[in-house]
């Protein structure tokens, strides 16, 4: 509780002697009293208004819900009384210790007493769970101290507080109702968070529990934004940053337990306080925990939501792999029409070199065929209907036709590399679908067709390059569930093989893009490991890897900075989440830059999102630093430039979602700004596009997550 000067008259209690104001709390102030018939100190907490009924009724509730607890670790109720004037009071076990936040604030706990406190806690509300008591409000400030002063935390000294907000485990009776949030927002569970109290249960306190942990931990919450309605929106929608990103000492096994308890799904964390005690207990006795930590996979998830930036370039890969395959057709006519000529010509050698330039000639033009299609449809294909049926059906009709040509053409690089990315386009289709029946025979096929072609042309880097990215993806597959690690030594030995292919080849393009996928490896790996320094290592190569490969291609596409810009949004996000504002600005305005270089006549539809990411990114950042007047303008541009993008695409969910989300942000900048009408209009707007695209998408979980965030800050507001 936090401390006051007794400035104000003491009230008069029959039968007790008022000594001094020990504090506040969030519903009434605590004195220290002397008990005149039993003659022993004792602590009275009295109602601050008691002309509110509802405040009345959380008073009596923390009495009656104390009252009936017998616990060491529970502060002890006496009774209760009432002041001369009437006004409820409660009388306590007197705690002189003080408040639990606020010693730990001069004496930060080692990382044992962290988890002796929190086992200790744990234990506590199991008890209190077991009489069937929420208590719904768990924080350092509601856990205080038996002795003044001590050296070192002990069990018996702790005693947990305030149970203003408990609520019985099996009533649906309790002062608050669906959709109003009480509570301390930077330790709410995110369902109680969300307003929804007929979902709070014991997983609520133990959700409380780790945010205490994590706090012992690394010195703060686990959410703390600038103001309560931005932590209420962190707290439902962003995952915590893990212990050991801020500091590496931090034993992983006690990072584990700390997470499993703020896992957003209550199924996800512990079933009960009593689990999180013995894991604890487990952890002090230097033996197996039974949490698991989260796997690469789903490190690199929750890093993703926390970081949303870095999913751009991705997509966009993604999305040029699926339009590509929509011209296969034309290079099933350069195979018809090279057949039919070896058919039609005579076998004279004149006629035959006739066919093969002809053959040649109309596989040349099929190429570049499509690659004019590819680059008109480009912008399109997202509309089109049962596009993903269209790219599954024509990527397999053309590993046939491929395999074909390959018989055909044996000695033909064109033709090999062509059969090698169908072959590996396919196998990844498979795989996404789960059908690895033929994972060993495809793999098999395509590392002896990479083989060949390293054997018969040693001077073009694409095979060897190749080779070095099949590695590495089979390297980071999974298959039924398992991942296929590879050691220390065999990354090595592949980074050593790419290190000198760029060597051997400083200016081919495909080994630059080679060395991209590998930054991309290292910046995956150092993301689910939580290396910050390692993470940001990876995109500085990533970038100046860019820059090269966009200086090798402008020549022929002049879209291919896109490329570099992609890169330094992607830095520039890891450096605002370091709030390194500075350098994120630098990134930010390159990133500008290389976009006004980049020809805008018919702009692609790539360029234009990546205009408005950037204008989106400029805000946040300037939000971050307070600077609202700078973010404003920013967040302005970004909203038209995704306005008139889903105005031209407006089957893309992604670009919905991204025009709701970056009015959502707008509005909170305005309503820090004590703009609360127009933050207010904002929001019912990003609410109204948010709830259609659900409608459309029921299972997008980023949306149904930003639904909640903004009906929180409409409530709030």
């Amino acid at each position: 509780m936090d401390q006051e000067p007794a400035a104000a008259p003491f009230p008069e209690i029959p039968g007790y002697e008022i000594v001094q104001v020990l504090g506040r709390g969030g519903m009434g102030r605590v004195y220290q009293a002397k008990d005149r018939q039993l003659q022993r100190s004792v602590a009275i907490k009295t109602l601050v208004d008691a002309f509110d009924d509802e405040l009345v009724q959380r008073f009596e509730t923390e009495i009656q819900a104390i009252a009936g607890l017998d616990h060491p670790n529970i502060a002890k109720v006496y009774g209760s009384t009432r002041t001369l004037n009437g006004t409820p009071a409660c009388v306590m076990e007197l705690l002189r210790g003080g408040a639990l936040a606020d010693h730990i604030r001069v004496c930060p706990p080692s990382y044992r007493e962290a988890g002796r406190i929190v086992a200790t806690l744990a234990t506590a509300m199991e008890y209190s769970h077991q009489q069937g008591i929420i208590h719904r409000d768990l924080k350092p400030a509601n856990v205080m101290l038996s002795l003044e002063k001590p050296s070192e935390i002990q069990s018996a000294d702790l005693r947990i507080v305030d149970f203003g907000l408990a609520k019985l485990v099996h009533s649906d009776a309790g002062v608050t109702q669906t959709g109003q949030v009480l509570g301390t927002p930077a330790y709410m569970a995110p369902e109680q968070a969300s307003g929804l109290v007929h979902r709070i249960g014991p997983s609520a306190d133990i959700y409380a529990l780790g945010g205490i942990l994590y706090e012992l931990l690394v010195g703060k919450p686990p959410f703390l934004a600038n103001d309560p309605v931005q932590t209420l929106m962190m707290v439902i929608a962003d995952e915590p940053v893990s212990p050991r990103e801020l500091n590496r000492a931090i034993p992983r096994d006690l990072e584990t337990i700390c997470l499993k308890c703020l896992e957003k799904k209550v199924s996800r964390r512990y079933a009960s306080a009593a689990a999180l005690a013995e894991d604890l207990r487990l952890w002090l006795a230097n033996r197996p925990i039974q949490a698991r930590p989260v796997r690469w996979l789903g490190r690199m998830a929750k890093w993703v939501r926390r970081n949303p930036w870095p999913t751009t370039a991705a997509t966009l890969t993604a999305l040029m792999a699926m339009i590509s395959t929509v011209a296969s057709l034309f290079l099933q006519l350069a195979y018809e029409e090279t057949r039919a000529a070896n058919q039609e010509l005579s076998q004279t050698n004149q006629e035959l070199a006739l066919a093969n330039t002809a053959a040649n000639t109309a596989f040349d033009l099929s190429r570049d065929t499509l690659e004019h299609v590819v680059a008109r449809v480009r912008d399109n294909l997202a509309e089109l209907p049962q596009a993903e049926q269209l790219y599954e059906t024509s990527e397999r009709d053309l590993l046939v036709m491929y395999q074909r040509l390959l018989e055909l053409r044996p000695e033909d690089p064109t033709v090999l590399k062509s059969t090698i990315q169908s072959l590996q386009n396919t196998w990844t289709l498979d795989w996404l679908k789960g059908n690895t029946e033929n994972r060993a025979v495809v793999l098999g096929q395509i590392g002896k067709l990479l083989k060949r072609g390293q054997g018969k042309w040693p001077d073009d880097p694409w095979f060897a390059a190749r080779t070095i990215q099949f590695e590495l993806e089979q390297s980071n597959e999974t298959i039924a569930g398992e991942t296929n690690s590879p050691s220390a030594e065999a990354l090595i030995e592949l980074e050593n093989r790419m290190l000198a292919l760029q060597r051997q080849f400083p200016d081919s393009v495909e080994v630059i893009e080679t060395a991209l996928k590998w930054q991309d490896h290292r910046f995956a790996t150092a993301a689910s490991q939580g290396d910050i320094k390692a993470v940001t290592v990876a995109l500085e190569k990533r970038i100046e890897l860019a820059r090269k490969f966009a200086d090798l291609t402008k020549s022929r596409d002049p879209q291919a900075g896109l490329f570099l810009v992609q890169a330094l949004v992607v830095r520039a996000t890891v450096e605002s989440s370091l709030a390194n504002w500075e350098v994120a600005n630098s990134l930010l305005n390159e990133a500008a830059s290389e976009l006004s270089a980049i020809p805008s006549t018919n702009a692609s539809r790539e360029h234009r999102r990546l205009t408005a990411d950037v204008a989106r990114l400029r805000g946040t950042v300037a939000m971050q630093q307070g600077e609202i007047p700078l973010a404003e303008p920013e967040f302005r541009t970004a909203i038209q430039a995704f306005r008139q993008l889903v105005a031209d695409f407006p089957n893309d969910v992604g670009l919905r979602f991204d025009l709701a989300q970056v009015k959502f942000e707008l509005a909170s900048a305005l309503w820090t700004a004590d703009r609360t009408t127009e933050s207010r209009e904002l929001l019912v707007l990003a609410q109204q596009q948010i709830t259609t695209l659900l409608k459309d998408v029921p299972e997008h979980f980023a949306a149904q997550n930003l639904q909640k965030r903004i009906q929180a800050a409409l409530e709030l507001k």
